[in-house]
């Protein structure tokens, strides 16, 4: 996919500065998006640790991290990715940088034996849903803590075996 920029994703440090200033400005972001105090959404932000078959994946251009995203084992199964953290910069939306981000991280996802990537996204995050539609993810039922939650949107896909 030709960007018309060139954009390097590779894969950091959670603790690392590029990951934890795209970290807060996405928790600072859903505290806007969601009318919440900034406080409320805190968690986000302190629950983010290095965990075995994680990898946090981070978008690059011209040095400057410009979007990111994570997988983790899902604690149920760990078969399956649970992504997380998906995140471009405003001035970098609408560029495909989401659509690499998440492509690299369905590659990590398989070289780390993973065989399906489930994700929740918010129902007013209509650029995210379109955006995981178009890679393939299909409409699932809630998972784990977002079961009951109306404003939860989740989706599933299923990895290629080679």
């Amino acid at each position: 996919m030709s960007t018309g920029f060139e954009v390097q994703v590779r894969t950091v440090e959670v603790y690392s500065a590029p990951a934890q200033f795209l970290i807060r400005r996405l928790c600072d972001e859903l505290a806007v998006m969601y009318d919440t105090p900034s406080e409320e959404v805190e968690w986000y932000f302190q629950e983010i640790k290095p965990v075995e078959r994680g990898v946090f994946a981070v978008a690059f251009s011209e040095g400057e991290p410009i979007g990111c995203g994570a997988i983790r084992p899902y604690i149920e199964d760990a078969q399956v990715a649970e992504v997380k953290r998906v995140y471009v910069e405003p001035l970098w939306r609408k560029r495909g940088v989401a659509r690499l981000v998440m492509l690299a991280l369905e590659v990590e996802a398989q070289n780390l034996g993973y065989r399906k990537m489930q994700l929740e996204t918010g129902n007013i995050q209509v650029a995210a849903i379109r955006l995981y539609e178009s890679l393939g993810y299909q409409h699932c039922t809630c998972f784990g803590h977002y079961a009951n939650d109306p404003l939860s949107v989740c989706f599933e896909k299923i990895l290629p075996t080679e």
